[in-house]
């Protein structure tokens, strides 16, 4: 009889234990969530501004100073090679020309007998000053300075007359970021004019040179980048100006390891570390952290990315406890 109720003693207890086994299990295993480092770019954008323009398109600029008579066109007509664009006012010219010799070198060797007397003979003048303006290409004319009286120069181009329906855009790079952008890089860009839609461009040149702007009472040196923008061009018009951030192709390539900011720790050294998952228990593993980022901090040195690691490293006491995944928030 005494064995009887030893055996069944025996069964209640066992019972027992393993009814309360996960509670008694609860206060040795920690439950966390587990989660894996985020493989991220690491590339770093180039903020721009610039302007579409024709990507096909021809500047007009006269050989000497001519003074406008009269413009025969207007922006945004459709022009054919060898078109009038202004006539020239002959006598305007001829004085414009005699009072820039005084000043300056600016007309060519060949032409100097021919302005060196005021009372030069009318035919040799018309054989030297051109009656008309002519487009030297045929298309649609985007710009022109011609204005009846004006004088028009060769150092700026008194027309530009653009071909075909390629736009392309001309950013402003300041020349401490001209090194992040080379041929072949993706662009992004909007205009105010077409709210918040955006285009995409292919960097197709980079200015061989720099030059000086001008902004308020500042200067800043510059190289011009050309990006050709693809099918999609519906709303864009040549002269709109945009803003736009450049993308490099290679840097694009070029991706780090996030981890969360709660998941990292450090010990009284400076020493960083995480906790990753192994055999069910929490291992500590030595990292090296960079860049800080919205999502998280990044990862240089410790882990290859297949490494499952402890979300909240606060929740682990030591090195070596024993963990158990659940599932995340």
């Amino acid at each position: 009889m005494k064995k009887y109720w030893i055996l069944t003693a025996a069964a209640v207890l066992l019972s027992a234990v393993f009814l309360f086994l996960p509670a008694i299990a609860d206060q040795f295993v920690t439950r966390v969530v587990l989660t894996k480092a985020a493989s991220i770019s690491d590339a770093t954008d180039v903020l721009v501004n610039g302007v579409v323009e024709q990507q096909v398109q021809t500047e007009v600029y006269p050989e000497i100073p001519l003074v406008v008579n009269e413009v025969l066109v207007e922006v945004g007509d459709e022009i054919s090679a060898g078109q009038p664009l202004a006539t020239v006012d002959l006598n305007a010219t001829k004085k414009a020309l005699l009072s820039l010799l005084k000043a300056t070198d600016i007309i060519p060797e060949e032409y100097l007998d021919a302005f060196s007397d005021i009372r030069v003979d009318e035919n040799v003048l018309s054989a030297v000053i051109p009656e008309t303006i002519t487009a030297p290409a045929s298309g649609v004319l985007l710009s022109s300075s011609l204005t009846p009286g004006g004088l028009v120069t060769t150092a700026s181009a008194a027309a530009v007359v653009g071909k075909g329906n390629i736009l392309r855009v001309k950013l402003t790079v300041p020349e401490e970021s001209i090194a992040e952008v080379s041929a072949g890089d993706l662009v992004v860009f909007k205009t105010e004019a077409t709210g918040t839609k955006r285009y995409g461009a292919i960097v197709t040149q980079v200015s061989p040179s720099a030059e000086q702007t001008v902004s308020g009472t500042s200067q800043q040196t510059v190289v011009y980048v050309y990006a050709t923008v693809g099918t999609d061009i519906d709303g864009l018009r040549p002269g709109y100006t945009v803003t736009a951030s450049i993308k490099n192709a290679e840097e694009q390539k070029k991706t780090v390891l996030v981890v969360p900011y709660e998941a990292v720790l450090q010990d009284d050294e400076g020493q960083e570390y995480v906790y990753i998952y192994e055999n069910n228990r929490a291992v500590r593993r030595n990292i090296v952290t960079g860049e800080e980022y919205e999502t998280g901090v990044a990862v240089s040195y410790g882990l290859n990315g297949d490494e499952m690691i402890v979300q909240d490293a606060s929740q682990i006491t030591r090195d070596g406890a024993v963990i158990a995944w659940k599932e995340g928030a």
